[in-house]
């Protein structure tokens, strides 16, 4: 029984309210894919999130953004995470309300950079009291939450690029040189879309959609001829590995209102292997927020330390994670029926490490 209650309290999170599922749902998936990125490589301080955090700083119209609860939501879920010692009713029901707190404002940093064009500090703020009261987009919240952490995620552009000649197209003039790959990327959202089209092309495989994209566009029949008009340009869409850089973690998001008729394939048990002209490299699947269009979001996770798989969700046993099986696809939660809406791959290191051995 105490190791029961032990492993709950390693395992408690923030509380559902106020439409939270969003925000919940995000801060669960960044969570565990930073209990992952220190699993594998190591925590880059004692007690710091693996991930660095947005920075405060001040809107145009006065209002500070504070980011900092972020940390401290990392910090008492650690703490929790690493108990060997039970809390009593009390104490237990106040760890829970600084969760809720910590998520709150969280939650309140995050629609303040949303509503940040608006000019009135008075607009801005009755804007963000409407929000705190409404459900957003899960994926949206995890890109801000990540916003400081671009090059821990392996991101893409596209250029465009004659098929004739070879020359490179940018702002309407073409140019032999290729565009700064890094430069490129470094705008770019942490979380890569997965069309619908691309999506069904890969069989519902969210990873092998990723890697169809990743496809080098055709190359060109005439290459360095510059008096061509670029006619038959190409978008070609190249990757950070294309730098020699291999990104610790992909984020996928798919399609948010897909056909009912589609099936997905997570392929959660195995781990993926991304080849590019620069990088081979081996990812695993460990955490995908699961959506009930229009209701409600919920959080599926990988331990690290393998006792396998975990869902989130604020609404049931007071925002304790409990065991799941592992994502294939469409499940049902509840009374509702979910599909996958943000997965998160980790980078594997090579050898991989023996999940069995660390908690943390």
């Amino acid at each position: 029984m105490v190791g029961q209650e032990l492993q709950r309290l390693r395992l408690q999170s923030s509380k559902w309210s106020n439409n939270s599922c969003y925000i919940d749902a995000a801060l669960a998936l960044w969570e565990w894919a930073q209990r992952w990125l220190h699993h594998f490589w190591g925590e880059p301080a004692p007690g710091a999130p693996a991930l660095p955090v947005p920075a405060n700083h001040r809107l145009a119209n006065g209002v500070v953004v504070n980011w900092q609860p972020l940390t401290q939501f990392w910090s008492t879920r650690r703490r929790l995470y690493l108990s060997d010692v039970l809390l009593d009713a009390a104490a237990l029901k106040a760890a829970v309300q600084q969760l809720m707190e910590l998520r709150d404002a969280v939650r309140r940093a995050y629609e303040q950079e949303r509503s940040a064009k608006l000019a009135a500090r008075s607009a801005l703020e009755a804007e963000v009291s409407t929000q705190m009261l409404t459900m957003g987009a899960a994926a949206t919240a995890f890109e801000w939450l990540c916003k400081s952490a671009g090059t821990h995620f392996l991101r893409t552009a596209v250029f465009k690029r004659c098929t004739r000649c070879g020359y490179f197209v940018q702002q309407g003039k073409m140019q032999l040189d290729p565009p700064s790959i890094l430069e490129a990327v470094s705008g770019m959202s942490p979380a890569m879309e997965i069309m619908l089209a691309e999506l069904q092309a890969a069989q519902g495989d969210p990873f092998a959609a990723f890697q169809a994209k990743l496809s080098a566009g055709r190359s060109p029949t005439n290459p360095g001829q510059a008096a061509c008009l670029h006619a038959s340009s190409s978008r070609i869409r190249i990757s950070s590995t294309s730098a020699g850089e291999t990104g610790s973690l992909i984020a996928l998001q798919l399609p948010d209102s897909p056909p009912d008729a589609l099936q997905y394939r997570l392929c959660a048990g195995d781990d993926q292997v991304l080849t590019t002209a620069n990088v081979t490299a081996s990812y695993r699947l460990v955490g995908v927020i699961m959506y009930q269009k229009d209701v409600h979001f919920v959080t599926d996770v990988r331990t690290p330390c393998g006792e396998g798989w975990l869902r989130f969700d604020g609404m049931i046993a007071n925002g304790v994670g409990r065991p799941t099986e592992p994502p294939v696809g469409r499940v049902t939660h509840g009374a509702g029926r979910y599909f996958p809406y943000l997965c998160v791959y980790a980078l594997v290191p090579s050898p991989p490490v023996d999940v069995e051995m660390t908690r943390e």
